[in-house]
């Protein structure tokens, strides 16, 4: 996985799953890298999700991106501004 992004794997509410991926492809720059139907008959989206965006405007990536067992993940960036940013995953 490249430095600046992780991937996230997006399981809303089939009414809701176009809506869901357009913000993330609109608000991060989200790439779909998958899309499987579940055993439950549930659309997933894998999403990659990044940090570029945010970075390629002056944004500056602080430390690694961290994911754990739990499969959150945190991202920190600061903005040109000095405003501190923390995207986490719940």
């Amino acid at each position: 996985m490249a430095s600046g992004s992780f991937q996230l794997k997006l399981m809303v509410e089939d009414e809701k799953i176009d809506t869901a991926v357009k913000f993330y492809i609109s608000a991060f720059g989200a790439l779909v890298v998958n899309h499987f139907t579940d055993p439950d008959d549930h659309h997933v989206y894998e999403l990659l999700l990044a940090v570029k965006k945010p970075t390629d405007l002056g944004a500056q990536l602080v430390g690694e991106i961290l994911a754990n067992d739990d499969a959150r993940i945190e991202a920190k960036v600061t903005d040109p501004f000095g405003f501190h940013w923390v995207f986490i995953s719940l």
